[in-house]
């Protein structure tokens, strides 16, 4: 997650590790309801590669971003982060 200056949340963060229905499904129940009690401002599935466009469109239109990640050896890389989350790496 990450905390703004006044310690709310501002983004909560479901990583998971392929993008099966099931993963998908998981991930959007953890975020939904993870996020309720906290008034997340922004929900994020972390992922290795793009849902369908279907998907991803279902997925914005419940208010959560898709932030894929790709491995650069051992090292996880976001290359779309600041688009998604608005934070600089």
């Amino acid at each position: 997650m990450v905390v703004d200056s006044a310690q709310n949340i501002a983004a909560l963060f479901e990583a998971k590790t392929d993008i099966s229905s099931s993963s998908i499904y998981q991930a959007v129940g953890q975020l939904m309801l993870n996020g309720t009690k906290a008034k997340v401002q922004r929900r994020v599935l972390v992922v290795p590669e793009a849902p369908s466009p279907e998907t991803r469109e279902l997925l914005s239109e419940i208010g959560i971003a898709v932030l894929i990640y790709k491995w650069d050896g051992s090292i996880p890389r976001f290359p779309n982060l600041k688009k998604v989350v608005g934070i600089a790496v």
